[in-house]
């Protein structure tokens, strides 16, 4: 059973719990059991009624709906894009929230028609020459624009492109009206592709990702929307192997789409891979957004994902952590789990790529510094925690944040035995006393480990500061955050 099977399957048999529907709607003239009969019920209700204006507005259409509902079609990636991002149209937290996991150096997201996501994009003018021009139909549109402004004040497209179900087969779409349009952007000497051989961009889904790109290159070079950089955004299932694992086109080579692209590109760091539910990841500490996690989490991202201790990983970032363990303990917080890149980890320094958000907002809100990647000056930085006596452990060993909030408590619930021996066994080592705070971090580990920690304070150590708690921060210079751990910390050291 490949991706999409399994997916119908999932779709059938939570149809009458999640959308109270009967099914067998009508596609392509046959009734059938994962449309739903009610097409308008495939939105989620918190953003039904305004999506619908939102097409109707615009005059896009729906992909196999009728006039102005969507498709009943519980596999459509269209509602599946809506479902996911048409709620963050108005919330400017949670948008800037999501184009800060992409590039750590975006300061705040930015409106980009009426609202802070943009779909059906194409552009304020043809800029490639397509025979048509309109929105969502017969001509190079992406699924969904955002838009954000970096820490020099640069502003940056943000182009995603969603999928869900689909796969292709290795079909050459090489006519000669379509090269006439695509050949010569791509053979351009200043074309953002590195391979000028234009027959190896026509097989789906390399073909769209092209005529994207190519849209991408042009939307830059004439500043729409005053935009000087760009990321090409694929939001593809982790488990729709049928997609991620084939090359259609037989001029090209790679273990998956995401490498093989990024080969032919100029600038490879343009393009990114990532699922629906990394991509929403950092929405998940945000207030008000739980109602609409809770029905992707049921409708798309239930899936029984093994939770796995590597021994190699979790001696990684015990021996890094260790590293920087001060003598006297003053301030000790505790955080969910390891990243699952290690280039990610608080206490990585030998590496200037990966996600500093997290870092960058302790070192602003204890030391009002702007952290900027340099590995030189983070080494300072955690040398100056470490004398300075702040110690950051986390309550799970080994990542955990690739699984659902639910699974994730079950297994944090399962640790606090092993995360209490290891507080132990800083009381025995002389390294906490009673003066040392232990600052909770993330309102998970907040709700899971406040009440086991205080009900065990005698055996670890008598802790006359008590217990801080706080949420995890999601952007950087996240005034939550910063100003969250500055109250439980009176004093910037």
């Amino acid at each position: 059973m490949n991706y999409r099977e399994r997916e119908r399957k999932k779709a059938i048999d939570i149809r009458e719990s999640l959308f109270r529907d009967p099914g067998n709607g009508t596609f392509f003239g046959k009734k059938r059991e994962f449309v739903l009969e009610e097409p308008s019920l495939n939105l989620w209700e918190g953003i039904r009624e305004d999506a619908q204006q939102y097409f109707k507005r615009n005059k896009i259409p729906w992909w196999q709906g009728d006039k102005d509902d969507p498709t009943g079609h519980l596999l459509s990636s269209q509602v599946a894009c809506l479902n996911h991002l048409y709620y963050l149209r108005q919330r400017k937290d949670l948008a800037t929230a999501v184009l800060t996991e992409v590039d750590n150096e975006i300061t705040e997201a930015l409106i980009v028609d009426d609202g802070y996501v943009e779909f059906e994009f194409i552009g304020c003018k043809n800029y490639l020459g397509e025979k048509s021009w309109k929105r969502g139909a017969n001509c190079t549109s992406i699924d969904a624009v955002m838009m954000g402004k970096n820490n020099e004040g640069q502003r940056i497209f943000f182009l995603i492109e969603w999928k869900y179900t689909e796969y292709y087969s290795s079909e050459d779409k090489y006519i000669r009206p379509r090269a006439e349009v695509y050949d010569h952007h791509i053979k351009d000497c200043n074309s953002p592709f590195r391979e000028k051989n234009v027959r190896v961009y026509y097989f789906e889904p390399f073909y769209q990702m092209m005529r994207q790109t190519l849209l991408a290159w042009k939307l830059i070079e004439n500043k729409d929307h005053c935009c000087s950089d760009y990321y090409h955004i694929h939001v593809i299932p982790d488990e729709n192997r049928e997609l991620m694992q084939k090359i259609t086109s037989p001029y090209l080579k790679g273990k998956n789409i995401s490498e093989t692209w990024q080969k032919i590109l100029n600038d490879p760091d343009k393009y990114k891979h990532i699922s629906p539910k990394g991509f929403l990841k950092p929405c998940s500490e945000i207030t008000d957004s739980q109602s609409l996690l809770s029905y992707l989490e049921k409708r798309y991202w239930q899936m029984d994902v093994p939770v796995i201790n590597n021994t190699e990983k979790t001696n990684y970032f015990r021996e890094q952590s260790e590293k920087y363990i001060p003598k006297r303990i003053k301030y000790l917080l505790i955080a969910e789990s390891p990243p699952i890149k290690r280039e990610n980890f608080f206490y990585t320094d030998d590496c200037e790529k990966g996600n500093q958000i997290f870092f960058y907002n302790i070192i602003m809100a204890i030391y009002n510094e702007r952290y900027k990647k340099d590995i030189a000056r983070k080494k300072e930085l955690l040398n100056k925690f470490k004398e300075d006596g702040y110690y950051l452990i986390d309550a799970v060993e080994y990542p955990i944040n690739n699984i659902g909030n639910a699974k994730r408590g079950s297994v944090i619930r399962g640790e606090i035995q092993n995360l209490i021996e290891r507080i132990r066994n800083f009381n025995q080592k002389g390294i906490v006393n009673e003066n040392t705070k232990i600052i909770l971090i993330k309102k998970l580990v907040c709700d899971i480990l406040l009440d086991p920690l205080q009900k065990n304070v005698d055996i670890i150590f008598n802790r006359k500061s008590g217990i801080g708690t706080l949420g995890y921060p999601m952007f950087f210079n996240d005034p939550a955050f910063v100003n969250g751990l500055r109250s439980i910390i009176p004093k910037t050291e």
